[in-house]
């Protein structure tokens, strides 16, 4: 009877413990079922199966994992990492992959590297990483998850730049080879290299770290020592200098307040500056030209009678610029005769015949100071007089 009745009886007495204490009734009776000893990182966790399993309720055990590893749950809900990339693990328990109770070294990742694809973590294998052994990126002893992805944590061996341009490897380096760069400094900087410029080596103008030392553009920063100008011109050296040759100057003349016209176009820039300070160098007349008029008796402004085409060619027109035509003998005397002082006085001369002819007048002023009665500028001893 008891043999017929046993395993009923058995339900009945389990039955009943439940009904007085339902928590640890489960824990003794999973301690009686259970099915082997758990693996070594949950070796504290089975002195009460309730950490991992909920009596009758199935689908409670994903809720308890996540409880303890937060980190994977976390990924997870927010879709990243391998177990937010996969998308089994949104339809598959945690204990498909992970199963337990399989002895203190069972291995409860199961994880196959031959056919583990990598693609479904955050770090993409490409190009040379395709090939790296796992061990070389996750060390032994830590968790897959740990493993740094920065370029220097790997490649801290390899950096020429001493850690000078920081860690952002990836902004010249690719995967393919650590050796191609493809920084392109007319692309990715707002400073192309021209000219002269293309041939320097980097470390001609970064001479530290960027975030201590910021390498500058302007050319007095580099070219400032071989400034022959000693900084009298200022910082722009682009106004007048290129990337191409920098003793080739380019400076337009014509948009300065001096515009090379006429010979001065063909002037060598040493004939007028005789300095390396241009702003010091005068742009009047007198300082370059011998100034015949003695002194300057006719004032600085050559320009009213030279110009930059001929510095002979005098366009002076008395008639017009100084209102007293030069008629008959006038027209072949020289300046002097009649501007005879050494001041622009001279120029405003009289112009009344007697200021010029008084010593020859044989009548001794008995006919009035109007010359003109009986005298012409062809001749003064040819005298025509009027009826």
């Amino acid at each position: 009877m008891l043999r017929r009745f046993g395993p009923l009886l058995a339900m009945v007495l389990l039955a009943g413990l439940f009904a007085a204490n339902g928590a640890r009734a489960a824990t003794i009776f999973d301690q009686l079922v259970t099915p082997g000893a758990l693996s070594k990182a949950h070796e504290k966790l089975e002195t009460d199966c309730l950490n991992c399993h909920k009596p009758f309720v199935k689908g409670a055990q994903d809720d308890l994992c996540a409880g303890c590893h937060k980190d994977i749950a976390a990924d997870i809900a927010a879709k990243r990492g391998f177990h937010g990339r996969n998308p089994a693990v949104a339809v598959a328990g945690c204990k498909t992959c992970h199963i337990e109770h399989g002895g203190r070294a069972a291995d409860i990742t199961r994880l196959d590297r031959k056919v583990f694809d990598h693609n479904l973590t955050d770090f993409v294998l490409t190009g040379g990483h395709i090939k790296t052994a796992c061990d070389d990126c996750h060390k032994p002893g830590t968790k897959f998850r740990t493993a740094p992805r920065a370029c220097i944590s790997c490649h801290h061996k390899d950096d020429v730049h001493k850690g000078s341009l920081g860690e952002g490897c990836a902004a010249c380096h690719g995967t393919a080879s650590w050796k191609t760069v493809s920084f392109n400094h007319d692309r990715d900087t707002k400073y192309p290299l021209t000219g002269g410029h293309a041939k320097v080596s980097c470390e001609g103008c970064h001479k530290g770290e960027p975030k201590t030392h910021p390498t500058p553009t302007e050319c007095a920063a580099c070219h400032g020592a071989k400034d022959p100008h000693k900084g009298t011109l200022g910082p722009r050296c682009e106004a007048c200098h290129n990337t191409t040759d920098w003793k080739q100057v380019l400076f337009d003349h014509d948009q300065s307040a001096f515009p090379l016209i006429g010979k001065h176009a063909k002037t060598t820039c040493a004939s007028c500056h005789k300095t390396q300070d241009f702003k010091a160098t005068p742009i009047a007349c007198a300082p370059c030209h011998e100034d015949k008029h003695h002194e300057g008796r006719l004032g600085p402004d050559c320009g009213g009678c030279h110009n930059a085409v001929d510095w002979k060619m005098v366009r002076f027109d008395h008639e017009r610029d100084a209102r007293y035509a030069l008629d008959g003998a006038h027209a072949i005397i020289a300046c002097e005769t009649c501007h005879v002082e050494k001041s622009p006085a001279s120029l405003r001369l009289p112009t009344d015949c007697v200021a010029c002819h008084k010593a020859e007048d044989v009548h001794h002023g008995a006919f009035g100071d109007d010359c003109a009665q009986c005298h012409r500028a062809d001749s003064w001893k040819k005298a025509f007089i009027r009826r």
